[in-house]
């Protein structure tokens, strides 16, 4: 999942670090703020099931993944 992010939609795996924190996920409003999010990089996230919108925030679809991401790529 982690190297998919990198094809495609620029800015996926900065709106994946944004998020990872997160495990109840955040608003598009406050991932822009921290991040150049775009449309179309959310949209490939959820259409891959990376990402999904639930109750007005974006979150991680898997927790290990999200996990993985909040543990080991915020530091890259």
């Amino acid at each position: 999942m982690w190297g998919q992010a990198s094809d495609g939609a620029v800015f996926q795996q900065d709106i994946l670090k944004v998020i990872a924190p997160y495990p109840e996920g955040l608003t598009f409003s406050e991932i822009t703020q921290q991040c150049n999010a775009t449309e179309e990089a959310i949209e490939t996230l959820k259409r891959h099931d990376v990402i999904e919108f639930k109750e007005g925030r974006l979150r991680i679809v898997v927790e290990l993944f999200r996990r993985w991401v909040n543990q080991f790529q915020l530091r890259v």
